[in-house]
């Protein structure tokens, strides 16, 4: 759930709007993660021009990827990683007069070369991810460069170099992810009254470090996942009113500490996963009625809890994976009509829990695995005409269930791993015009199984490892289909 993606700010600068579509709800490997959010996929589009052209072919020999603009002419990204800038990389950056965004991954350079890329005007978001760093690149960075995003995440950041940046007061974004980031260097940050995304997630800091970010009042997106704070500073939290987005998981926070977030009147994500929270903090969470998001994901609430949150009229997308909610848990989900995303993932529901879901016909994403859902209860996601997300994986259905997943023709992604479908389930398919992602890990499917889903011509990711395909059956299949990936691994006996 986070990618993801905290890119939304990002992009919005860069006059591109992309849906936020999984934001990095559970950063711990879930389904509902998004993405790697400390960089972006750039994607590639033929060049128009001889100079973009150039400029494309050499950023793909050192093994980058560029962006270019709405219109396909121009460059307005490039991502670079494990390369060492000299003068060539430089002139070739400085020759491009349209560079907004420039992610430098793992890469080399000194101090001399940051002053050259602070003369592409153009540029206002640097990405330095995983980059070792002197005092000497932050003091360059701090004086030379106007930038709006300035990552510097998994870096050797010390709280003396954030100092440097004390001065950076138009800073929109900041990322200080995987730091040693402590409270002595969240001080540098008390002047950047524009600061409107703030990532600390894996940081030193604590709770006493908190009350150094409640004078950024313009804070609109804060993470802090992964920190060993306990909810004593979120106090300071409460007092961040423009706060659109919050991430506390994997913290040390508890029932106490979530009562200081009633104030937070404009939140619309709120990610509490695996935190130590019972439905005692549901009572708080159900006055914050702009929320959009909620994962309660790892957590220690119950269908009682749930009860607490019938206020929440404008809910989107709602993650209980890993929780104990049981099959008439789930009626408390009905005022929820709006919800478009929903995990109940790892709980221990069964078919006769799916029935308090054919109300909830907005509903897009549906995260049904590794629960005790067999063939008989897929008859209750009728109504769900709008699906497009279905991960049925470690559950126990058949063929006979592909039949009504089959009636679903709007089905783009689709998850089938470790379950009993065979090559006859494959069949009830067919209707599925727009299949994008297929996964079949662990079951029998075999080669006569390709025959049904080679007719998916829009097919662009198809898993089947651990199958009883063979390598070169796979080979050849890769072959029918040039525009998918094909994940495989035979089955060894």
């Amino acid at each position: 759930m986070k990618i993801l993606i905290i890119l939304q700010l990002w992009l919005s600068l860069l006059l591109i709007s992309p849906r936020l579509v999984e934001t990095h709800l559970v950063v711990m490997a879930s389904p509902e993660v998004q993405p790697n959010r400390k960089e972006i996929l750039l994607q590639k589009k033929e060049a128009t021009t001889t100079p973009n052209k150039r400029a494309s072919q050499a950023i793909e020999e050192l093994g980058g990827t560029v962006q270019y603009a709405q219109s396909g002419k121009t460059i307005v990204g490039i991502h670079v990683s494990n390369i060492k800038i000299d003068n060539k990389i430089l002139s070739l950056l400085k020759g491009l007069p349209s560079l907004q965004l420039l992610i430098l991954q793992k890469t080399t350079f000194t101090p001399q070369d940051l002053q050259q890329l602070s003369q592409i005007n153009s540029l206002k978001r640097l990405n330095l991810f995983e980059c070792k760093l002197t005092s000497r690149d932050i003091d360059v960075l701090a004086h030379d460069f106007d930038l709006d995003y300035l990552g510097l995440s998994a870096t050797n950041l010390t709280d003396e170099q954030l100092m440097l940046l004390k001065d950076e007061t138009s800073l929109k974004s900041l990322d200080l992810a995987y730091t040693k980031i402590s409270d002595k260097g969240l001080r540098a940050l008390k002047n950047l009254s524009q600061l409107k995304y703030l990532d600390l997630t894996k940081t030193k800091i604590s709770d006493a470090g908190l009350s150094e970010l409640k004078s950024l009042s313009s804070l609109q997106i804060l993470d802090l996942t992964w920190n060993r704070i306990d909810g004593q500073g979120l106090e300071s939290i409460g007092e961040l009113g423009q706060l659109r987005q919050l991430y506390l998981n994997a913290t040390l926070i508890s029932d106490t500490g979530i009562s200081h977030l009633k104030s937070l009147t404009k939140l619309e994500l709120l990610d509490l996963g695996n935190l130590e929270i019972t439905d005692s903090t549901l009572d708080t969470i159900g006055l914050l009625q702009t929320l959009k998001t909620l994962s309660l994901s790892g957590s220690n609430i119950t269908g009682k809890g749930l009860q607490k949150l019938n206020t929440l009229s404008m809910l989107e997308d709602l993650y209980l994976r890993k929780t104990d909610l049981r099959n008439n848990d789930l009626i408390y989900l009905k005022p929820f009509d709006k919800l478009e995303r929903l995990n109940l993932s790892q709980t221990k529901i069964t078919d006769a829990g799916l029935q308090h879901l054919e109300k909830l016909t907005n509903l897009k994403f549906l995260n049904l695995s590794n629960t005790d859902i067999r063939d008989p209860g897929l008859i209750f996601l009728r109504p769900l005409n709008k699906l497009n997300t279905l991960y049925l994986d470690l559950t126990e259905i058949s063929d006979i269930g592909l039949k009504e997943v089959g009636r679903h023709v709007q089905i783009e992604k689709l998850m089938l791993s470790h379950t009993n479908v065979s090559d006859k389930g494959l069949a009830y398919l067919d209707q599925i015009q727009n299949l994008q992602i297929l996964y079949l890990d662990y079951t029998e499917v075999t080669s006569m199984g390709l025959v049904y889903i080679k007719k998916h011509n829009n097919l662009k990711v198809l898993s089947l490892l651990r199958t009883k395909i063979s390598d070169s059956e796979a080979a050849l299949f890769q072959k029918m289909l040039p525009d998918c990936e094909i994940r495989h691994s035979q089955l060894r006996e």
